[in-house]
């Protein structure tokens, strides 16, 4: 009986571990998702309402890692209009989930975001769209691929290790 609340034990512990590893790829998920969501009410924005963009940042919620950049971005944008240098620097280690190449992105989106005037950021945040579509599509396919991978190879080690120990 000991044995089988083991092993039960450990084949529910592989599978969360599985869960676990494949974090990085939920965020990554999450924060494309969020982005996309904020290019688009930003792009409406632009071209309608025109509010300041402190007052946009702060007019929707979002959540998690996403949350924070905004936060970072609009904290640099508060230290701008108090004679600071503007500059959104973050890297790997505050967003460990993105590749080089995605950490670049996003700090060249939030440097643009609010420099010029309404024509250019139509044109410069349109174009950003298909790339961030693209980003999009790939982390959600990725997560779905991954985050079932990572799990079923958990469950599967821990199904292995049951074995050995039986």
């Amino acid at each position: 009986m000991i044995k089988l609340l083991l092993g039960l034990a450990i084949v529910v512990f592989g599978g969360f571990m599985g869960y676990f590893l494949s974090k990085k790829y939920r965020k990554r998920k999450e924060f494309f998702v969020q982005m996309f969501q904020f290019n688009e009410r930003f792009l409406t924005e632009v071209s309608y309402s025109k509010r300041p963009l402190s007052r946009f940042l702060t007019s929707y919620e979002y959540k998690g890692e996403f949350d924070l950049l905004l936060q970072t971005f609009y904290k640099s944008l508060q230290e701008e209009s108090c004679g600071g240098r503007r500059g959104l620097t973050i890297g790997k280690e505050e967003l460990p989930f993105l590749s080089k190449d995605e950490v670049s992105f996003v700090v060249d989106y939030f440097q643009a975001l609010g420099r010029g005037n309404s024509t250019s950021q139509k044109e410069y945040f349109g174009a950003a769209k298909t790339q961030l579509t693209a980003i999009k599509e790939k982390s959600e396919t990725d997560c779905k691929k991954y985050v079932d991978l990572y799990v079923k190879l958990g469950f599967l080690v821990g199904l292995a290790l049951l074995i050995v120990v039986v």
